[in-house]
């Protein structure tokens, strides 16, 4: 069953193809393609990106940083609709490299092509592909190679030139060997006084290097694509410019923009819109029947309510031998919500993890997000606990499927939103997953504050009708508490960021952000100060 490769199957394909790796230690040739946490992922981005850009351009190449940066939003965006195609896996992903990844790549050299890029690798791989072919002979793209890269000077630079004639037949030199070539290189120019030195060096180190890029690529079996990648490069030189081009010169000048000031997201944009109208026939994709019938009772696929839910799964007659494979992930999903929505948190939590094994196999778009999701809330509302870093990889994961879509925070104080500031990426998104289960799951929601919201009550129990000190309450507000909540000071399970002191001076920003519903308790706690003084007190003690 065909599922269209990852943004980090793409990225690790990238880094391979223009060997990036080069000489980097064994745990930082891993980080890029072995992403089980957040953490690791964001290291290994902050790591290779630089390497990257340098390969094609330099490190801190801003249009390109841009790209890198955006295109994982656009991927994620993408293939956020799941579906199922009969097209044999090695078919589906031709359609792929026919209407996105070549078009893409085309796309992106042929916005390199004027001549202020002569000192970018990038620049030079799309003007040598213009006129590349595919060569069967090993000698003959050992040929092709030095002859491009000898078409770039003129100086006499006899070590130089010897190194390049020793390129032969399939031996693809490395990065290594590159540069010190490109040393004797320079060695020569300074030899020689050049007065452009610094200028040829750069646009020869550009072309060398681009050159040995397209020899790999030649040598990993990708000429058919390099070919897709010329002949559409070509179009864009035609006028009229083909359709499909023109689309994706539109998305390649959104891809290379920064985005990060903006209210920009990919989700509903036009431009992807467009998109599928050329990827969805051609893929043959499709979406299994259950989803219309489930429409007809008016069960949303994503959140289905619950009355809806009740009455199709009562009145639904299907076999499970008429279930596709992506048919059964979405009952065993929705099987999960009717179980929620029921308080039987234990089944629901078995019917995700039926789900999980599907998203394995077929392509499950957003939902294998939202059923991740779902697995780290349940299995607190079963355990009453997390370990630390327990759900790395399935945040990881997560953020790599959700699509592209602007949120706005309820945040209504100052201190509210520094805390959230201080929390890392995977305590946020812990954070913001309980806010999503409960603003959707109305009949039984799961509170991460569940130690506060007992501190709360134990206050309130104690101070309401009754004109005693804090002090004097102190002991029976204690007493109250149990050794669960004595035992740590931490009022989220996630993070160590959030005391109990802590957490009363931001209660509405916290209950908002974990998407709970507020009851009069908290403006109750509120109204009287000696509440707030027995938790302070609690935290100095």
């Amino acid at each position: 069953m065909f599922k269209p490769p990852s943004m980090l199957e793409i990225v690790a394909a990238l880094y391979d193809s223009l060997d990036v790796a080069q000489k980097l230690s064994r745990h930082e040739k891993l980080a890029y393609k072995d992403h089980r946490t957040l953490p690791r992922h964001q290291l290994a981005y902050a790591t290779m990106t630089p390497r990257l850009l340098s390969c094609l351009a330099h490190e801190k190449h801003a249009g390109l940083k841009n790209y890198l940066s955006n295109v994982q939003r656009f991927f994620c965006t993408l293939n956020e609709a799941p579906y199922e195609t009969d097209l044999k896996p090695a078919r589906a992903l031709e359609v792929y490299w026919q209407f996105v990844f070549s078009p893409m790549l085309a796309a992106l050299l042929y916005h390199f092509r004027d001549e202020r890029n002569l000192p970018y690798a990038i620049h030079h791989i799309g003007r040598l592909l213009l006129s590349w072919d595919i060569q069967e002979a090993p000698a003959d793209r050992a040929r092709w190679a030095k002859e491009a890269i000898k078409a770039r000077y003129e100086v006499k630079v006899p070590l130089f030139t010897q190194a390049v004639n020793n390129i032969r037949g399939d031996n693809i030199q490395s990065r290594r060997v590159i540069n010190d070539n490109l040393m004797i290189f320079d060695q020569e120019l300074h030899a020689l006084s050049h007065p452009q030195r610094e200028q040829i060096l750069a646009e020869v180190s550009a072309c060398y290097n681009a050159v040995m890029i397209i020899r790999r690529l030649e040598e990993e079996g990708k000429s058919e694509y390099l070919l897709q990648v010329r002949d559409l490069l070509q179009a864009c030189n035609q006028n009229p410019i083909s359709d499909l081009m023109a689309l994706h010169n539109r998305i390649a000048a959104v891809l290379l923009q920064d985005h990060n000031r903006s209210f920009f997201q990919w989700m509903g944009n036009e431009l992807l819109l467009e998109l599928d109208e050329y990827i969805v026939p051609n893929l043959q994709s499709m979406c299994p029947g259950i989803l219309d019938v489930a429409e007809k009772f008016g069960v949303d696929a994503e959140w289905p309510e619950i009355k809806a839910l009740d009455n199709f799964l009562v009145k639904i007659n299907i076999s499970p031998s008429d279930l596709s494979p992506l048919g059964h992930g979405f009952m065993h999903y929705w099987l999960m919500h009717h179980h929620i929505e029921h308080g039987d948190v234990k089944t629901a939590f078995r019917f995700s993890q039926k789900f999980e094994q599907i998203a394995e196999q077929v392509h499950t778009g957003r939902f294998r997000a939202y059923n991740l999701l779902h697995k780290i809330v349940l299995y607190w509302a079963i355990e009453g606990k997390m370990q630390h870093n327990q759900f790395d990889n399935d945040i990881a994961q997560l953020i790599m499927t959700l699509p592209d879509e602007i949120s706005l925070l309820p945040l209504m104080s100052e201190k509210g939103f520094t805390f959230f500031s201080r929390l890392d990426d995977n305590e946020q998104m812990l954070l913001l997953l309980f806010r999503e289960f409960n603003q959707h799951h109305v009949y039984h929601q799961v509170d991460p504050l569940q130690k506060l919201t007992e501190i709360m009550q134990a206050a309130l129990s104690v101070c309401e009708d009754n004109c005693s000190t804090t002090t004097e309450l102190f002991p029976a507000f204690k007493k109250g508490l149990s050794k669960n909540i004595l035992r740590t000071q931490h009022a989220l399970p996630f993070t160590k960021r959030l005391t109990y002191s802590d957490a009363v001076e931001i209660l509405e920003d916290l209950y908002s952000l974990a998407g709970l519903n507020f009851d009069d308790r908290i403006r109750r706690f509120q109204r009287d100060p000696r509440c707030k003084e027995l938790v302070l007190a609690l935290g100095s003690r």
